[in-house]
């Protein structure tokens, strides 16, 4: 058996003694498809016109980011610089001139071409937020202090601050005048640049974010869903009314009528009068799922553009003065476990998080739908599966805990809106496969149980079968046919003929290793995997064990009685001639937990990427020649979460883990 290794970066050949195959290298075509353009929240955005602008991101663990930079009004974005320590805030005076800072301090004269460091003085801990007012001055706010730097970023000097606490937002309109706020609602205010400040408010019950003024006498503080104005340089301050719901953490204006405020609940509120209203236009509603993201930063250079930026992906553009905005990011930082597909166009991910992936466009754009509300944390609820029928009508189920009203849910547009089906007898659920438009099976994440709907999933019964291990990895059925199968805990593989009403045992739940997920091509051929890699010929009545060189297999996908993909950590095996030789691929360091192939040479791959961290998923998309032309009239695919063991001893998602 020989064996194949491709990647995009490695040019060496080795023997694999173990197996007794040769690896050598090749080129393939792959291409991450998101999440675009990083996988981190973006925590501040400065546009320098309409069309230029910059922002920093990060992940919410560990201490590093990274700069991106538009030149098209924020539709694209591209990474600019190396990867430096946290950032959390970036302003520039002109196209050259700019700062970056947090956790360390960052200069460029060159339009960000290079970024050097900058130290400093008698300042500690990290910087919150910056304002450049030439292109040799500026301001920055720390924990009770601003800092100033008078040579373009590239020394920073204390300038202390008569209150303990957290200044999170800064607006300077000159080099001598500017305003901090941050915690205890405290407003402080300068005329000297910053030698003296004057506290100006102070309420203990909020804590202020943002602040911008349009001159040395109007401005506005935003924070705790409060908006605050001034018209005599903050002698005084009226508070003015915010729509219900609706949260402000950081505030720009144009001029004196034109502004937008963002925050929490993926709110943006605009106005037009100065803040005697604001309107809500993005966002707002708590028990909205999709409002789970909140924006953290936001710029505007005129009343017709704005950009405003947040977490998960979350890059949101107006040109209309925000009647309409668009996100520009493409999919999210959430793990993908499975996938389905309908065509070559028409592509979804069950994500964790509760959340779902869905593109139109064969990937050129993932956008992100959230089935139920924020939970405790980002993995106790995942989709661990999602199935359909056609371009329109879906399913997916939850593996884990949930808070609203069901472990099944259903989408009537492409996935972009879930509908809870009431599903509570089945308990967490890892896998999902639709027989007909009426009749769909599922499989427990957590027993050993299976259970089926004749009614499109409204009511779900459970199924006996053959007994035996403790869970269920993956169910599925050939498209078009009343044959599928199930595999699960300690190898177990049973087998139905008749759309799920009854199951046969094929292979019993006595082995060293755990099967995760598995794949027909017809009723005959086809693959299992887990902690080894199981092939049939003859519908599973025989099972023989093959050696692929993919460590820890976690997915698997069948084209032909010939052709398939496996996908485990780090390598992507593909097989043209049913397995007696394998081509291994590895596009990125990604743990492969699902994959979808029109054909051998063309298909999608997603999984957990290992190259950063914050446990951040990601796909990617392999273009070649089309080796298989498979026709189909619907198909769904898989994937899965794991243990790091290539012996798998616990289902993949369970609850609690």
């Amino acid at each position: 058996m020989k064996l194949t290794l491709i990647t995009n970066t490695l040019s060496l050949t080795v023997g694999v003694i173990a197996l007794g195959l040769t690896i050598s290298t090749a080129g393939a075509n792959w291409k991450k498809q998101e999440p675009i353009p990083t996988p981190w929240g973006l925590y501040d955005v400065d546009m320098i016109s309409a069309t230029e602008g910059w922002a920093v991101a990060h992940p919410i663990t560990g201490d590093h980011g990274t700069i991106l930079h538009t030149t098209n009004c924020g539709k694209n974005w591209k990474r600019q610089g190396g990867l430096f320590r946290q950032l959390n805030a970036i302003s520039f005076f002109d196209g050259l001139h700019g700062v970056a800072l947090g956790n360390e301090a960052r200069y460029t004269t060159d339009g960000g071409n290079t970024w050097l460091p900058g130290t400093t003085v008698g300042g500690a801990g990290t910087a919150y937020d910056v304002d450049m007012v030439d292109q040799n001055t500026g301001f920055a706010c720390a924990f009770g202090e601003a800092r100033i730097t008078t040579d373009g970023g590239r020394t920073w000097t204390s300038l202390p601050i008569p209150l303990v606490g957290n200044f999170v937002g800064i607006d300077f309109v000159s080099s001598t005048t500017g305003w901090v706020v941050g915690d205890q609602g405290s407003v402080f205010k300068t005329t000297n640049g910053g030698a003296s400040w004057v506290q100006q408010h102070h309420d203990s019950s909020k804590f202020f974010t943002g602040v911008s003024f349009v001159s040395a006498t109007e401005g506005w503080v935003c924070g705790n869903s409060t908006i605050l104005h001034t018209t005599d340089g903050g002698s005084t301050w009226i508070t003015q009314p915010v729509p219900p719901g609706a949260d402000a953490t950081e505030i720009r204006f144009v001029d004196a009528l034109n502004g937008w405020a963002a925050g929490t609940l993926r709110t943006i509120l605009h106005t037009t009068n100065g803040g005697q209203t604001w309107s809500l236009q993005l966002g707002g509603v708590f028990d909205d799922p999709a409002n789970r993201y909140p924006f953290y930063g936001l710029d505007t250079t005129n009343p017709a553009n704005a950009v405003a930026v947040g977490g998960g992906t979350s890059i949101y553009t107006t040109t209309n003065g925000g009647a309409r905005w668009t996100n520009r990011g493409s999919g999210s930082g959430t793990i993908s476990f499975r996938m389905a597909r309908t065509d070559a166009t028409h592509l979804w991910a069950a994500n964790s998080n509760s959340e779902v992936l869905y593109t139109a466009n064969g990937g050129q754009k993932w956008e992100r739908s959230i089935i139920q509300v924020s939970i405790s944390c980002d993995i106790c609820s995942n989709t661990a599966d999602i199935a359909f029928l056609n371009n329109s009508e879906g399913w997916a189920v939850i593996n884990g805990d949930f808070t609203s009203t069901s472990w099944v849910w259903h989408s009537l547009d492409g996935g972009k809106t879930w509908q809870s089906l009431k599903v509570t007898n089945t308990g967490p659920l890892s896998g999902l496969a639709i027989i007909d438009a009426q009749t769909l099976v599922a499989v427990s994440g957590l027993e050993d149980l299976i259970f089926r709907s004749t009614n499109g999933g409204t009511t779900w019964t459970a199924v006996r079968h053959p007994g035996g291990g403790g869970w269920f990895g993956s169910v599925r059925f050939v498209p078009g046919t009343q044959t599928g199968w199930t595999v699960g805990e300690t190898g177990k593989i049973l087998k139905s003929t008749d759309g799920g009403a009854t199951w046969a045992l094929q292979r019993s739940a006595t082995h060293s290793f755990n099967l995760i997920d598995v794949s027909f091509a017809d009723v005959n051929n086809g693959w299992t995997v887990g902690g080894e890699e199981l092939h049939t010929t003859n519908g599973g009545t025989t099972w023989v064990n093959q050696a692929t060189g993919v460590f820890a297999s976690v997915s698997v996908y069948a084209i032909s009685p010939t052709t398939a993909w496996i996908g485990g950590l780090k390598d992507l095996g593909r097989t043209t001639d049913s397995g007696a030789t394998w081509t291994i691929e590895r596009p990125s360091d990604t743990d492969w937990y699902c994959m979808s192939f029109p054909d051998s040479e063309n298909g999608w791959a997603g999984g957990q990427d290992q190259t950063i961290d914050d446990v951040p998923g990601s796909i990617w998309k392999r273009s070649g020649t089309a080796s298989v032309a498979i026709k189909e009239v619907f198909e769904w695919d898989r994937g899965h979460s794991h243990d790091e063991s290539p012996i798998w001893h616990a289902p993949p998602s369970r609850p609690n883990e």
